[in-house]
């Protein structure tokens, strides 16, 4: 048996995502050879006002504050001290060393996972001091080298979505042989559609947790407009949300509005329907970061975003138009503007799948889980040796 520890973050959604499909795929592949426990970094060990600083304080600059968000990113990108915590690692790790070794010699963990970097900083300051000698990897949740990386240089196994990062990392304290390119880890496989030529385009519009500012207007305006388009919105849990969109279709089809579109108001979907809803699609509107950029390009979908995005998901967007392309919109080039424009069609979508193939990464779920037990298999052999050590002497 082996007892797997993941730390998570709630900061967004993407790193609580990642910590369950890390733990689907451990228990789908290796079932009872395994014991995997999620703890939520700062709910779990009761920081409230820390961890709403995290997610809340990370929403609120982003919803709020983008500018300056993406300017103290940027800033800290190029300017941060590997060898001096500053002030913000320090606040967020106060007190949170001694509870994690509680954790630690309770669950007895074989290797632990983390999917943000303030457990991975704290594991490395313990590996430091001389009071860890369990392996633990960092998964990097980005298509780039976000700051603070440089303060988890103590991790076994740092798992990198591309190669395109290695030289940058290296660069900032990690060993070549500490990094493992893998891909990046998702709920939704690579999977080949085939599109049917001549189809009706299909959008599906992220309108809940995925939106964006100004998206609203964009519905509203596409949907007066009645193009020949089917058009799906996923609202997620939030109800209000849903409830205005339902009303404002069924204005438009009182008023005669909507005789060429076709449109589909969801809430929260299971993850089953959502994918069955993404295959069904041509194009995602949506935010972008990894976990959802990565879930359109393994089902060769077309992203079409903003340009009003958080540094990180600006740099996910930036990795992806390396590749292939994606589609902006803003109040001069809006949805309306995009979907009219004739642009998808049967040749675009036929380049499309092409291009998009060339940063499709195939059994990523597999070579994770596999690359965990590895390490598992590792310690428990250490821990053997030791012990057989102890006896001879």
């Amino acid at each position: 048996m082996y007892n797997i520890l993941i730390y998570t973050v709630t900061a967004g959604n993407g790193h609580n995502t990642l910590a369950k499909s890390f733990k689907n795929a451990l228990e789908k592949y290796y079932g009872n050879e395994v014991n995997v426990k999620i703890i939520n970094f700062f709910d779990d060990y009761r920081s409230i006002f820390r961890s709403w600083i995290v997610d809340d304080g990370y929403r609120m600059s982003v919803k709020y504050a983008l500018p300056i968000y993406n300017k103290i990113f940027k800033s800290m990108q190029k300017n941060m001290d590997s060898k001096k915590f500053n002030f913000s690692v320090n606040y967020c790790l106060y007190g949170k060393y001694k509870k994690i070794l509680k954790t630690i010699d309770e669950f007895k963990p074989d290797c632990i996972i983390c999917t943000h970097f303030f457990p991975a900083i704290a594991l490395t300051r313990l590996k430091q001091k001389g009071k860890l000698f369990i392996p633990f990897t960092y998964f990097v949740t980005d298509y780039t080298v976000s700051p603070y990386m440089e303060y988890a240089t103590g991790v076994t196994k740092l798992f990198s979505p591309a190669k395109d990062f290695t030289d940058k990392l290296v660069e900032i304290g990690y060993k070549p042989e500490q990094i493992q390119v893998i891909g990046y880890l998702s709920k939704i496989d690579v999977e080949e559609i085939s599109r049917e030529k001549g189809k009706r385009l299909s959008v599906l519009i992220m309108s809940g947790a995925g939106a964006f500012a100004g998206l609203e207007k964009q519905i509203k305006d596409l949907l007066r407009a009645d193009l020949d388009v089917d058009v799906v919105l996923i609202n997620g849990k939030d109800k209000k949300h849903k409830a205005k969109y339902d009303k404002y279709i069924k204005k438009l089809n009182n008023a005669g509005g909507l005789k060429h579109t076709k449109i589909e108001n969801y809430g929260f979907v299971e993850d089953s329907e959502m994918l069955a809803l993404l295959k069904r699609a041509d194009c995602v509107v949506s935010k972008v970061g990894a976990n959802s950029l990565i879930e359109v390009v393994n089902l060769g979908r077309v992203l079409i975003t903003t340009n009003k995005l958080a540094e990180q998901e600006w740099l996910n967007m930036q990795y992806l138009k390396k590749y292939a392309d994606c589609f902006l919109i803003d109040k001069d080039n809006s949805l309306l503007k995009l979907l009219s424009s004739n642009i998808f069609n049967d040749d675009f979508f036929d380049k499309y799948s092409q291009d998009i193939k060339r940063i499709q990464v195939s059994n990523t779920s597999k070579n994770y889980v596999d690359a965990i037990i590895e390490l598992c298999k590792e310690h428990q052999k250490e821990e053997i040796n030791e012990e057989t050590n102890k006896i001879s002497e």
